[in-house]
């Protein structure tokens, strides 16, 4: 089983600590939200939680992951790097694919680039992207950024692309493995034709589930089960008889986000620094 740790409110200044601590108890990697902007006022409902709201405390200062990722690789040396998940449809393709690549490069090929369609509708109007048909524009961004990962001369006649022969570089030379987020049977789709699945946090039996769903939905495209990747957060904290029955359902990974994610007064490092190392010693020791 992986181990995957969430770096959401890490105060920008212990970042790099807590990623090389993160390496030294043995974590497969660390992970990044996307969060462009915070609205004053949101109209949109947040999908994840019963009342709609995000939850998170405005004040926190997201890092942008594909920087941040390229900064913590220079001071790691095999920690992976994931971003669980980049709302990829409320940027241009081309700008966004060289971020990736970039970042991809420089960690030596350790990141893992998570995507989403996204939720909410206010960061759409911020960058004058579309909200409305985002889910077709990812699914179309997806192959066109995997054509220019290659490095190579490429072009593409789609439905929101249409470009003729050019070359974006660098190229990454292994494919950029990547994973999509979301619930919706549409989302679980898209994640079944990829590397991966992005779950977010998961009662047991939920886990188990959707695992076994994902299983189904890519043996229904013809596509093997080895190498697909399921990876999500589960509460309460698991046994490890839990993670054996989840590792038996298919669950390759398990990312922890920090307790102090809601507490702003415990996003010290000293309290970041505990937990690590409490979730180490139950689920990486021996």
């Amino acid at each position: 089983m992986e181990h995957w740790y969430a770096l959401s409110t890490c105060p920008l200044g212990d970042l790099a600590a807590a990623a090389r601590l993160a390496e030294d108890l043995g974590f497969t990697g660390v992970t990044f939200p996307y969060v462009l902007v915070q609205p004053e006022v949101t109209r949109s409902r947040y999908p994840y939680t019963a009342d709609g709201r995000a939850g998170w405390d405005p004040t926190v200062a997201f890092a942008d992951p594909l920087v941040a990722i390229a900064a913590l690789a220079a001071v790691t040396r095999t920690l992976r790097f994931c971003t669980n998940v980049h709302t990829a449809p409320v940027q241009d393709t081309f700008t966004l694919a060289k971020a990736v690549s970039t970042a991809a490069v420089l960690s030596g090929g350790r990141l893992v680039f998570g995507v989403g369609s996204g939720w909410l509708r206010e960061a759409f109007e911020a960058t004058g992207q579309s909200f409305a048909d985002r889910d077709r524009r990812l699914d179309e961004m997806i192959v066109v950024m995997r054509q220019l990962f290659t490095g190579e001369f490429v072009e593409h006649h789609g439905e929101f692309h249409d470009f003729h022969r050019l070359r974006m570089s660098p190229g990454t030379g292994e494919p950029v493995p990547i994973y999509a987020g979301g619930l919706s049977p549409r989302a679980l789709d898209r994640a079944a034709g990829l590397d991966g699945w992005l779950g977010v946090v998961h009662e047991l039996d939920d886990a188990r589930r959707l695992s076994s769903e994902l299983r189904e939905r890519r043996a229904a495209r013809g596509l093997a089960g080895d190498g697909f990747a399921v990876v999500l957060a589960v509460r309460p904290d698991p046994s490890r008889d839990d993670v054996r029955r989840l590792e038996d359902a298919g669950v390759t990974g398990l990312w922890r986000m920090a307790e102090s994610f809601a507490a702003p007064e415990r996003r010290g490092w000293d309290n970041r620094r505990a937990e690590l190392e409490a979730y180490a010693a139950r689920h990486l020791a021996g």
